[in-house]
């Protein structure tokens, strides 16, 4: 139990980033949520599924069931990869969205362009928040498969 305190600690601190995003993306109103139903899932999937499986991991630390460290790493592995996916997704669409909102304000030549746009959303300060606590949560996990892997 004692060599699983660092392992335990790294997945709650992962698992709060990764609740505290889930609670931002749930309170978000419908209107601001992007007509993309592929960023929504990607979203909802990379919040669902880190709240879940690191709880499971949780668990097996916990109760001292020995699971094999192959697997433990590929759930971290790939809980990384996911977080930093998203992350880094929603992250870039924002700042895009934030420079296209910027030239759209500059630019009165382009108002009749503007209002023609393919911007759907404004910059959204929620969505670019829930990608930073991604990013973070990435960090965590990749920090715990490296301490799972050398340990």
């Amino acid at each position: 139990m004692v060599g699983n305190v660092p392992s335990i600690i790294l997945k709650c601190c992962s698992l709060g980033c990764v609740i505290g995003a889930g609670g931002l993306w749930a309170g978000t109103e419908l209107e601001l949520r992007p007509k993309n139903r592929d960023e929504q899932t990607l979203v909802g999937g990379a919040i669902w599924s880190q709240i879940i499986i690191p709880i499971g991991l949780l668990i097996t630390l916990v109760v001292e069931d020995k699971l094999y460290t192959f697997v433990h790493a590929y759930f971290l592995f790939a809980g990384a990869v996911l977080l930093v996916t998203t992350g880094l997704l929603l992250v870039c669409l924002e700042c895009k969205r934030l420079k296209q909102s910027r030239t759209h304000r500059l630019s009165e030549v382009l108002e009749h362009a503007a209002q023609i746009s393919t911007l759907t959303r404004p910059f959204d300060k929620i969505y670019f928040t829930i990608g930073v606590l991604c990013i973070l949560a990435s960090i965590l996990t990749f920090l715990d498969f490296l301490y799972v892997i050398i340990m």
